[in-house]
Formats: C-alpha cells, sequence, structure tokens
C-alpha cells in the first residue's frame, strides 16, 4: 500500500507539472501575442505617418506651377505609388517593395527640388566623404 500511495504521489507530481507547463505555454501564447500585437501597431503606426508625410508633401508639389516637367512626372508617379500602397497588405514583399521604391523617389524629388533639408545627410566622419 506504501508504493501505492507513492506511485499515486508520483502520478499527481507528474500531472501538476504536465497542468503547470501547458499553462505556462498558453501565458507565453498570450503574452507574445500581445507584444507582436502592440509591436505591429507601433510599426504600424510609423509606416503610416512616414506615407501620410509623403502624401501631403505631394499634394502640396503639385500645386505648384513652377516646377519642371520632369520633376511633376515624377510627382505624378510618387502620386500613383503612394496610392498603391493603401490597397497592398503591409505583410507582402510588394508592400515593403513599393514603399522603399517611395522612400527613393521621394528623395529623388526633393533633392532635384533642391530641397536637401527633407533628405537625410550623410553622417559626419563618413568614410566615403572626401
Amino acid at each position: 500500500t506504501t508504493l501505492v500511495m507513492f506511485d499515486s504521489l508520483l502520478s499527481l507530481e507528474d500531472e501538476a507539472q504536465e497542468r503547470g507547463a501547458a499553462l505556462g505555454r498558453q501565458a507565453g501564447r498570450v503574452q507574445a501575442e500581445s507584444e507582436g500585437f502592440d509591436s505591429g501597431a507601433l510599426k504600424g503606426a510609423e509606416i503610416g505617418s512616414q506615407v501620410g508625410f509623403y502624401d501631403g508633401l505631394v499634394s502640396v508639389w503639385e500645386n505648384i506651377e513652377s516646377i519642371k516637367p520632369r520633376i511633376k512626372q515624377d510627382i505624378s508617379i510618387l502620386r500613383a505609388d503612394i496610392k498603391s500602397l493603401y490597397t497592398l497588405d503591409p505583410g507582402t514583399d510588394e508592400f515593403s517593395q513599393l514603399l522603399e521604391n517611395v522612400h527613393v523617389r521621394f528623395r529623388k524629388i526633393s533633392i532635384n527640388m533642391g530641397d536637401k533639408s527633407l533628405v537625410q545627410s550623410k553622417p559626419k566622419n563618413d568614410p566615403l566623404d572626401f
């Protein structure tokens, strides 16, 4: 009978460990999902803010009459790319590539318009700076 009691105590301990491990895994999944959601929301807000900035600036640029035709064409392409971003799933490679294209075209337009303040400058002591 002592052996039976000992076996049932071991069995209870194993069951408690299994239940604890299952609860720990469940709590970990809930926490990971919450942290992932928070991280995704922050990244989404960051991207949305950037795209909104570009969208607003394009609206201003579109109303400047003295812009060269070549730059106006780039602005039109940038406008179309921004509109396309709103239709794509942000989790896709297509979205990431288009967003990168928007960044590049924005920098190109800013430089061509002579407004280098909108383009991030190279860091000081850049080894490529001659």
